[in-house]
């Protein structure tokens, strides 16, 4: 069980650094991008959110 926790821990790290390492040669701004992403991401899930709570409620009253 520690191996699967080293490994899920390791490849976190690996994929993020590898993302960092990327933009970084090409020269991108990898912070404004990942601010980018945020904001739309949080539109997104503001979009989702209203189906989702709908959803669970649904799926929890039909016991």
């Amino acid at each position: 069980m520690k191996i699967i926790n080293f490994i899920g821990n390791s490849s976190a790290i690996i994929i993020i650094g590898t993302i960092v390492i990327f933009g970084i040669l090409e020269k991108k701004n990898v912070f404004a991008l990942f601010i980018e992403g945020v904001k739309s991401g949080e539109k997104l899930i503001l979009e989702l959110f209203p189906t989702l709570i709908g959803l669970f409620v649904a799926v929890r009253n039909v016991k």
